[in-house]
């Protein structure tokens, strides 16, 4: 399930920007929102799966980390 997650990483960064928000808000007092915005996009940013695109004697192909994977995703 981690790996077809990791496949969209516009969604994921934002439902991290979405929950840390949230928690910027509720937990911490927050009400500046362009500050929340900014802290809350940053730390989305570093989180959120990286897609690199390379090439190879096969054909192009993109390769897909996170933290939360063991093993590199490789797609045609």
């Amino acid at each position: 399930m981690i790996e077809k997650i990791a496949q969209r990483p516009y969604v994921v960064m934002a439902v991290l920007v979405f929950i840390l928000m949230f928690v910027l808000d509720t937990v911490f007092g927050m009400t500046e929102p362009l500050l929340r915005g900014a802290i809350a996009g940053g730390i989305g940013f570093i989180l959120s799966p990286r897609v690199k695109a390379f090439q190879t004697q096969t054909g192009p192909k993109k390769q897909i980390t996170w933290f939360l994977l063991k093993e590199p995703i490789i797609k045609e």
